[in-house]
């Protein structure tokens, strides 16, 4: 890694990889408080990954 944009791009990844990750905890989080739910709280995740895949571009 000696080329300085490839350790800001990477670290720009990481920074936006950890927000990623935080945002999710934080919903799953509210959907727990609001719903007291376990069943709910394990849709957040699949519902992400599904969005995700129908939305992606082709």
């Amino acid at each position: 890694m000696t080329h300085h944009s490839f350790r800001c791009l990477m670290f720009g990844q990481c920074l936006a990889n950890a927000g990623d990750v935080f945002y999710i905890v934080a919903l799953i989080s509210l959907v727990y408080t609001i719903t007291a739910s376990t069943f709910f709280v394990s849709l957040v995740p699949f519902t992400i990954t599904l969005s995700a895949v129908l939305l992606r571009p082709f």
